[in-house]
């Protein structure tokens, strides 16, 4: 990346550092976008499914339940269910 015959100002070696960080960025915002649509999504049907399975399909559908979310926060980490996971468990 950093090529002896570059220095001292290094284009290719700061031009892709800067290419990989801004990449990253760009990957984290898309992600971010995605989880808050597919939240947006399966909130519009949880009331049909309260109605329509009991809690403990719902527990058993895992990320296919109305009820899970993504998450990008680590103290959402577990989803929905994270409490009953280890009630169960026990």
């Amino acid at each position: 990346m950093y090529l002896e015959s570059e220095k001292p100002k290094y284009p290719t070696g700061f031009g892709l550092s800067l290419t990989f960080g801004a990449s990253g960025f760009l990957i984290a915002l898309f992600l971010e976008w995605t989880y808050t649509l597919v939240n947006a999504r399966k909130a519009k049907s949880v009331d049909e499914a309260r109605a329509k399975y009991t809690e403990e399909e719902l527990f058993n559908m895992g990320d296919k339940s109305p009820l899970s979310s993504m998450c990008c926060e680590p103290s959402d980490v577990g989803g929905a269910y994270a409490h009953r996971a280890r009630d169960v468990s026990s």
